[in-house]
């Protein structure tokens, strides 16, 4: 019995290891119908095994990392191999363009005597260095009306050492796609007479900027020799904005100086933005730092109220958490970098610099959160001011905020103006001063006018004429009648062909009185509802 169980489990054991080494049986899935016993069920397709393959790869062949090379500027030619013209038509991005000192000493520039433009930075990542050389573009045969010196219309160009003369335009120009350009540097590195920085002078502008925008202008002698300190002005402004150039940077370190128009002019409202810091700016006809046109958001100068020059002290008020940079001098511009302060949340400053100011006369400017910088404030007059408003009242002292006309209640304050300010083509209502100074002071009446005209000659203008009355006029009178200043009008009336010689018409007569009282019907029905007396 015994023998025959064990047969049985060999047999079994056998039986269970020669299955176990047959192929395996693919699953079949238990379905939940009856499937007839003739037909056997259809099993279900296992995919098959797949060892993973890496696929190959797309043969793209490597983009070559440029090669940066240095071209070396080895004659003065205006043209032809070896030029700084040829060197520019080249030069590829992060190139670099230097001079050889051999041929453009540091002690003796040499001059590069151009006949036309030059081509214009278009490339980008390129720097033209000459601080280690002596070089001189001259411009005074370059011809054309407007022919600018060094024109920049890309990103991340550095310019350095040269010495820009005699152009019909601007000395430098950063056009609209300029941005990230690095013009002028640190004066006291490099062999040549400026180092890194350039010289603009005796072109129409120093610097154009035209639309550009977050360049850095540092460094630089604008309207002054190599000295920095003989007179070489630019026939016009030493450096302007326009056309939306927003963010950029002038300063520190340029001398801005002797120039019959001005230092620096913002000349569109959408030039905002741009920082002005650190300069020396002196000696400019009218001033120094002029908003030609309102920019918004740039601050109103500071207003200093004490001071004393020989303990270096000076306190005032300017916008809340703006930065003052205090300048000393001897005019109403700033001359002398003294130091920078940052106002309190109330627009409190003051500024101890522990030694005596360098010039006799101080003056101050402000810079906004958006980096907006303001004009210079009034100088100061006198070796030392402590403004006492009121005996034992040590609060700090603030300036006085005007508010609005759309602020204001009516006040009854007004001003007395003529409307024929501007001929035509006319400037937009929202920079006209008609308009301007009234909304920014808070008027709220006005009394205008015609100046004294001949009739004829105010048709013949287009002053006041039928069917329409000059814009710039039709435009102000829109813009104070929305905002609810009230308007009187005088009437001024003047016929040539009544007044001959020395006799002039007292409108006695009928064919006196009846133009007068036509010209008065046209400007009554046409300004009806805005105009409110006459």
């Amino acid at each position: 019995m015994r023998s025959a169980t064990r047969l049985f489990l060999v047999a079994t054991i056998l039986s269970l290891a020669l299955n176990s080494c047959g192929p395996s049986p693919s699953p079949t899935a238990t379905l939940e119908v009856s499937t007839p016993t003739s037909v056997p069920p259809t099993p279900t397709p296992v995919p098959p095994t797949l060892t993973p393959v890496s696929p190959t790869p797309t043969l793209v062949p490597p983009t070559p990392t440029p090669t940066s090379v240095t071209i070396t500027v080895v004659g003065a030619a205006d043209s032809g191999p070896g030029t700084l013209r040829q060197a520019l038509l080249d030069a590829q991005p992060g190139d670099t363009i230097t001079f050889d000192p051999a041929v453009f000493p540091p002690s003796s520039p040499a001059s590069i005597t151009l006949t036309g433009e030059l081509p214009w930075l278009s490339q980008g990542h390129l720097t033209v260095d000459a601080s280690n050389a002596g070089v001189i573009l001259d411009g005074s045969r370059a011809g054309g009306e407007w022919t600018a010196g060094v024109t920049i219309d890309s990103k991340w160009n550095t310019l350095h050492g040269l010495q820009i003369l005699h152009f019909t335009g601007a000395g430098i120009v950063l056009r609209e796609n300029a941005a990230h350009n690095v013009i002028g540097g640190d004066r006291e590195i490099g062999s040549g007479p400026l180092g890194q920085g350039n010289l603009s002078s005796d072109n129409t502008d120093g610097i154009a900027v035209y639309g550009a925008s977050n360049n850095t202008i540092l460094g630089n002698l604008i309207g002054t020799d190599t000295s920095s300190t003989n007179p070489w002005p630019n026939r016009g402004a030493g450096v302007f904005l326009q056309d939306g150039a927003r963010g950029n940077v002038i300063g520190p370190s340029n001398v801005i100086a002797y120039h019959n128009d001005t230092g620096i002019d913002i000349r569109s409202a959408d030039s905002t933005g741009n920082t002005f810091t650190r300069n020396s700016i002196h000696d400019n006809l009218p001033e120094g730092i002029r908003l030609t046109v309102e920019a918004s958001g740039v601050p109103i100068p500071p207003v200093i109220f004490d001071f004393d020059l020989q303990a270096g002290i000076v306190a005032g008020a300017t916008c809340p958490t703006c930065v003052v940079e205090i300048f000393s001098g001897d005019g109403s511009e700033g001359e002398a970098y003294e130091g920078s302060i940052t106002a309190n949340q109330n627009g409190a400053f003051s500024l101890n610099t522990g030694s005596p100011f360098t010039g006799p006369v101080l003056t101050a400017t402000a810079t906004g959160l958006d980096g907006s910088t303001s004009a210079f404030s009034a100088p100061t007059s006198g070796t030392r001011q402590f403004a006492i408003l009121q005996e034992g009242d040590d609060l700090p002292k603030a300036r006085l905020v005007t508010k609005r006309l759309g602020e204001l209640a009516d006040n009854r304050i007004g001003d007395l103006f003529p409307l024929d300010r501007h001929p035509l083509p006319c400037p937009p209502w929202d920079q006209d001063w008609s308009f301007t100074h009234v909304r920014d002071l808070g008027l709220k009446w006005v009394r205008t006018s015609v100046d004294v005209m001949e009739y004829n000659q105010a048709q013949s203008l287009g002053l006041y004429s039928q069917p329409e009355i000059n814009a710039c006029q039709d435009e102000v009178v829109s813009a104070l009648a929305t905002n609810d200043v009230t308007i009187m009008h005088v009437i001024v009336f003047w016929d040539e062909n009544l007044h001959v010689g020395e006799n002039y018409p007292r409108y006695r007569k009928e064919e006196e009185i009846q133009p007068y009282l036509d010209y008065a019907r046209l400007l009554v029905r046409h300004f009806k509802g805005r105009i409110q007396y006459y």
